[in-house]
């Protein structure tokens, strides 16, 4: 059930914090994007790599693309802040969603740019989410625990059929442990939205951009993005998948 609706000043508040989430999201992916070309070989693929990562290097069209970003991350954070306060009012449930919806904007400008999901963010977000199902935050500790067992589960069954049938891989192993996570932070009967949204919009977005020509048929998504929208959707809604309306 929804709480009452929050007054004026919480709501303004939510605008300003969740600029400040949309922030940290950023920079936290720039961060990352610099660890991770310490860690690459630059001698042997400097441009591959240099590609692959995209390091600011100051030059003045990143300093605009920079501005972009920061802009859209505002507007997006600030959206998002303002859903989790109808969803929770003043809460600890609003702050403990606030930091799950950090974590999934970080994962989500991470997957988009890299096409990866790194441990050192989805497996403390499991952890996290046991944790705060202890007191039953969102749902109870069993049904987190059920929940983080069958998010990785489900998608490491799918991945390998995939990979059986495709003789090629179709997901990869972070999409695994965020949607453990998730299942850690919402229980496992929100599982089934959450990968059935994903999957939807997924296909949908991934076809229109091969119909548009934006995008090779075989050039592979990240599906991390989509995990992440579906799971804050369930978050704030409760919706647990189309064949439940009627139950």
């Amino acid at each position: 059930m929804f709480e009452a609706a929050p007054t004026l000043g919480p709501m303004t508040l939510s605008v300003f914090v969740g600029a400040a989430l949309g922030w940290l999201a950023l920079i936290a992916a720039r961060l990352y994007a610099a660890q991770l070309q310490a860690t690459l070989q630059p001698l042997e693929c400097a441009e591959e790599t240099e590609k692959l990562i995209a390091i600011p290097d100051g030059s003045s069209s990143d300093h605009h693309q920079w501005l972009r970003e920061l802009i859209v991350g505002a507007f997006l954070g600030s959206a998002l802040a303002a859903a989790l306060v109808l969803r929770f009012s003043i809460s600890t449930e609003l702050a403990l969603a606030a930091v799950l919806t950090l974590g999934l904007l970080v994962l989500t400008v991470i997957d988009q740019r890299h096409m990866l999901l790194p441990d050192s963010l989805t497996l403390p977000l499991v952890w996290l989410g046991l944790l705060c199902n202890i007191p039953g935050y969102f749902t109870n500790l069993q049904d987190a625990v059920i929940g983080a067992v069958l998010g990785y589960g489900s998608l490491w069954i799918i991945y390998w059929l995939f990979k059986l049938v495709r003789g090629k891989e179709g997901l990869g192993y972070g999409d695994f442990k965020l949607t453990g996570a998730l299942g850690a932070w919402l229980g496992w009967q929100a599982l089934p939205g959450i990968i059935f949204t994903a999957a939807l919009v997924g296909a949908c977005i991934g076809l229109a951009q091969v119909i548009i020509k934006k995008r090779q048929r075989d050039q592979p998504l990240p599906f991390g993005p989509f995990l992440a929208a579906a799971g804050f959707v369930v978050l704030c809604t409760g919706w647990q998948g189309p064949w439940l309306l009627s139950v």
